[in-house]
């Protein structure tokens, strides 16, 4: 009896710490930020003078195909927009870092398509899909970027299907 009275308590808050979303497929899921060529390959290194995207990928290490619906998107982009450091390219040398732009302009409403988009499938380990991001050039202000090193990065927290993501993540690319 003095056995279960002292078990009692972890049984009750061990039910307490559990949630739906502990099986959730999101939940072996994570963001991180991608460059991608004119061509939407997965890129490190772009030609001088050339278009790229920059964004957010979304990386399915689960074993399960998860969804990633058009409100997902629209939720996401509605909390990053403004964000100081969302997507947000700095020129490295040897002085630090030295901000150059944004693929968008923040100041500028961005549109979306009010339809019915159907969710984008992503399948299993390790897999992933672009979900969220622009060209550079659909900033009408910036400049096809000089030959050098580049970098980018983003932290934040996320909902999506109920399930909270951490994000927090950073790339470096060069542009030859």
């Amino acid at each position: 009896m003095k056995i279960l009275s002292h078990l009692l308590p972890i049984l009750i808050l061990g039910c307490f710490s559990c949630s739906d979303h502990d099986d959730s497929p999101l939940q072996k899921s994570e963001f991180r930020l991608a460059v991608l060529n004119e061509d939407m390959e997965r890129v490190n290194v772009i030609e001088e003078g050339k278009n790229f995207y920059i964004g957010l990928e979304l990386i399915n290490n689960s074993s399960d195909t998860i969804s990633f619906s058009y409100g997902d998107s629209n939720r996401l982009i509605t909390q990053f927009i403004n964000r100081e450091d969302f997507l947000l390219i700095y020129r490295t040398d040897a002085t630090g870092l030295i901000p150059i732009g944004k693929p968008y302009n923040p100041e500028v409403d961005l549109n979306f398509v009010a339809s019915n988009v159907p969710p984008i499938k992503i399948p299993p380990f390790e897999r992933s899909v672009f979900v969220l991001g622009f060209n550079w050039f659909s900033n009408t202000e910036n400049k096809p970027l000089e030959v050098g090193n580049y970098y980018s990065s983003f932290k934040d927290k996320v909902v999506v299907d109920n399930v909270e993501m951490n994000i927090n993540t950073a790339i470096e690319f060069e542009v030859k």
